[in-house]
């Protein structure tokens, strides 16, 4: 049954309906107030810690409550025959503090034209665009290495945009006869024409200025695209959007470099990509500052084998130098089957010759496990720890992960987005409960859940004094105490079971923060 928004009017009151009409709204009332109190236990859950929540979760709660409150209320207006007018004011006058705070919840720093990554995390994706947000993401609560840099936000964008009413020339042009070239051409001249704001060259200038002398002086930059919605699941936008390497430190070319990455949201490529519906408000593109990473192997991880999704194995592919030229298919690279379970042993691999070493069948021999002896580009302990990062980036993510990155003294994540692989159908109810009674239970109905999951792996006993280090990613930690000192253990581990404790403890908030099955 639908309601009009504002069904209540200061006219004369309306004759109580039927009695069949007010049985149904009566239902029908019933029926939101059990949904409104559904959702606010499912917010308190968020909030309780049960799982990690963002602005998105936050918005879209905040304007399903307002409605299904507004409804509420046209119910009661029906039923009574709108005696009660002043209600909705007052409910208007809560649901708009509700969704301005709503709107508020991110940061104080929505207007900032410029961030450094230390501030950011996942929540800032609407701000600083998908590739920032993820690898602040993974540098700030993951503790992984990744670039030092800062965003130009959404907001910076949007300020350039419409200083130069680029928006509404942009809109024309596409609106205009013509194929996606010479739509794309009209854009980038508009583009050259356009001028910075003083206020975002300011902004870009003192940032610069911070990250150069983080950095030990002046060093190559590397600016990237990071557009709101980019690496989504949907649409990836892989190899779309543009990234300028080895820019020199300076500000005229820092800006010369994002003028770049905006001029790519509206390349060929990118509006054949988006469609012809596609409005120049859409995507909205940030970008990234960051120095290079000099790296002497770079590469692609696949936290599952693309080719063979239902095998318990992840794909590495390397070469010397840098990444893009693995990303852009100009050269062939190293690939190596891993398996997927502590200690990632290699399954098999397939080694490009170099060129700078001779080409004799004894150095690159096929050994028994199926690896060629020689020149492989990655050892079995570098190939070990790539393996571990992508299996922890997969968890933190909660889907397989296609990860960018260069190594130096250790792995640097360039990239992390989610990987597209084909649906699985999920098994059937009946298939499930069979396997299910066929199994011996070890426990049962004893213990708190700290966190629901399902979780399988090695079983590792573990106390405070164990290193996090040499914990086994994807085992199953066990302990006697929920101690505060397994927190890193907890990230690492597949599942969680103590012998004592209880979901109100500290351990238990960082297992729903880390999305780790637990028992206690």
């Amino acid at each position: 049954m639908n309601f009009p928004a504002k069904p209540f009017s200061s006219a004369a009151k309306e004759e109580p309906a039927s009695f069949a009409v007010s049985f149904r709204l009566f239902r029908r009332l019933l029926t939101l107030n059990n949904a409104v109190l559904e959702k606010i236990g499912r917010m308190e859950g968020a909030l309780a810690g049960e799982y990690v929540f963002d602005r998105r979760f936050l918005s879209e709660a905040v304007a399903g409550l307002n409605e299904l409150v507004r409804e509420v209320v046209s119910c009661l207006g029906s039923l009574t025959a709108n005696r009660y007018l002043v209600l909705f004011d007052r409910y208007e006058e809560i649901a708009g503090k509700l969704s301005s705070l709503a709107l508020e919840y991110a940061s104080p720093y929505d207007r900032n034209l410029t961030l450094a990554y230390e501030l950011l995390n996942s929540d800032f994706e609407e701000l600083v665009g998908s590739k920032n947000a993820t690898l602040s993401e993974i540098r700030n609560r993951l503790h992984l290495q990744t670039p030092d840099g800062f965003a130009i936000t959404v907001a910076a964008y949007r300020e350039f945009m419409e200083a130069n009413d680029l928006f509404a020339r942009i809109d024309a042009i596409l609106a205009a006869p013509g194929n996606s070239r010479k739509h794309s051409e009209r854009i980038a001249g508009s583009l050259r024409q356009a001028r910075f704001p003083e206020r975002l060259v300011a902004a870009v200038q003192d940032e610069l200025q911070q990250l150069l002398n983080r950095a030990g002086g002046p060093v190559p930059l590397a600016v990237r695209s990071s557009g709101v919605g980019e690496d989504a699941e949907t649409r990836s936008f892989a190899g779309q959007f543009h990234s300028a390497l080895e820019v020199r430190p300076e500000l005229s070319s820092v800006l010369d470099a994002y003028r770049q990455v905006i001029a790519s949201r509206f390349s060929v490529a990118a509006l054949d990509y988006l469609g012809s519906k596609a409005d120049s408000r859409d995507i909205p593109m940030a970008a990234g500052v960051q120095p290079m990473i000099q790296s002497r192997v770079a590469g692609v991880t696949y936290s599952r084998d693309p080719e063979a999704p239902e095998k318990n194995q992840l794909l590495v592919t390397s070469l010397r130098g840098a990444a893009h030229d693995l990303v852009s298919g100009r050269r062939q690279a190293d690939r190596f089957i891993m398996s997927r379970v502590w200690p990632f042993v290699p399954l098999t691999s397939e080694i490009v010759m170099p060129e700078s070493l001779p080409s004799t069948r004894e150095a690159h021999a096929i050994l028994p496990s199926g690896m060629r002896r020689g020149s492989a580009t990655l050892t079995p302990k570098e190939l070990a720890r790539l393996a571990e990062q992508a299996l922890l980036l997969e968890k933190s993510f909660g889907e397989p992960q296609d990860i960018e990155w260069a190594l130096a003294d250790e792995p640097v994540i360039l990239q992390s987005r989610p990987l597209s692989l084909p649906a699985k159908p999920p098994p059937l109810p009946g298939e499930l409960a069979a396997e299910l009674a066929g199994a011996t239970p070890l426990m049962s109905g004893k213990g708190q859940v700290a966190h629901l999951g399902i979780a399988a792996g090695r079983v590792v006993h573990v106390d405070q004094d164990t290193d996090p280090e040499q914990f086994p990613v994807g085992a199953i930690a066990v302990a006697r105490f929920p101690s505060p000192q397994l927190s890193p253990i907890v990230w690492r581990a597949a599942a969680m079971i103590t012998e004592i404790g209880g979901p109100t403890g500290h351990l238990a908030t960082i297992a729903r923060e880390y999305r780790t099955p637990a028992l206690f």
